[in-house]
């Protein structure tokens, strides 16, 4: 099911948002009617404050996602997790908008952009599990060839 492709329930919240970011990653790259979709709300945000709601609320999510992380122990004691939550959101957004204006396939960044976060976040013991989880992620979004810019 597709809830499933999420994790299980009882999984790490920061390993859900890891997964949904490369889930985001993958069906926005594979599925032509979303990418529009996206490309319409950028340029709805060009005449009016309403193209703005869905980053504001996935900030929020993002957000919500990262203090219940920091709850589970999962991000250093001592950061702020409004920040981080800001932080993650900022760079998963800048990825997917600049994936889609060069035509890379966002994957190979999304997993630099978690393994780069991760080593500034999680406790230095988690950090190999978390890595190497990130890493799975990849490889199971990961195209065996580039995308065609044609």
């Amino acid at each position: 099911s597709t809830a499933s492709a999420f994790g299980s329930p009882s999984a790490p919240m920061l390993e859900c948002l890891i997964r949904t970011s490369f889930i985001s990653a993958d069906v926005t790259r594979n599925n032509a009617l979303v990418r529009v979709g996206n490309l319409l709300r950028q340029a709805l945000n060009q005449i009016s404050p309403s193209g703005a709601a869905p980053y504001l609320v996935w900030r929020k999510v993002v957000i919500a996602m990262v203090r219940r992380a920091a709850a589970e122990g999962d991000v250093q004691d001592g950061i702020d997790v409004e920040a981080l939550g800001h932080a993650i959101w900022s760079s998963l957004v800048g990825t997917a908008l600049l994936s889609g204006a060069t035509g890379e396939d966002p994957i190979p960044r999304l997993a630099q952009v978690w393994e780069i976060t991760l080593r500034g976040v999680v406790p230095a013991e988690s950090l190999p599990y978390f890595n190497a989880f990130v890493t799975r992620t990849a490889q199971q979004y990961r195209r065996s060839q580039p995308i065609s810019t044609a």
